[in-house]
């Protein structure tokens, strides 16, 4: 039996990705994630799954303070008793370009069809819990100064 949920391993790994290197201070106008609840078919089954949606404060080591907030869509169903779902992380689909493509056009539970979301038949989340990222400067992640966009602006450059 696993030691925790998935739960409280998403909590956990979204705190370690602020708090590994320095305390990050969220920003207090930063919203709470927005969790739903969905189902999908797939084949002869229905998946019902949950969604999170929300951004993570990204900070510099030196001196704790946000320089982005990188947004994420989580989606993750129950594990099997007895069983823990492996995560994969789609981090994005090119330089300066978000995960939104590969979510809605590839892996995710739905796609885009026409002006429709329909259920994608060929979804990872039958095998794994999925943890769409969108880099800072793509999508919904943003830098939170000049001096962060900067960066951000440089290094897109360099690619």
């Amino acid at each position: 039996m696993p030691l925790f949920g998935i739960d409280r391993f998403f909590g956990l790994l979204c705190a370690s990705l602020v708090l590994c290197a320095h305390p990050v201070v969220a920003a207090a106008d930063e919203p709470a994630p927005v969790v739903t609840q969905h189902q999908i078919r797939v084949g002869d089954r229905t998946l019902a799954y949950t969604a999170e949606a929300g951004r993570v404060p990204i900070g510099d080591v030196a001196t704790g303070e946000a320089l982005g907030r990188m947004f994420y869509i989580a989606y993750r169903m129950p594990a099997e008793p007895g069983k823990i779902r492996p995560i994969a992380f789609i981090w994005n689909g090119g330089p300066g370009m978000p995960a939104a493509s590969l979510n809605f056009e590839g892996v995710g539970p739905r796609r885009i069809e026409g002006p429709v979301l329909v259920d994608n038949a060929d979804t990872l989340l039958t095998d794994a819990d999925l943890v769409f990222v969108d880099p800072v400067g793509t999508g919904f992640s943003r830098a939170v100064s000049t001096e962060a966009h900067l960066v951000e602006v440089l290094d897109h450059n360099a690619v």
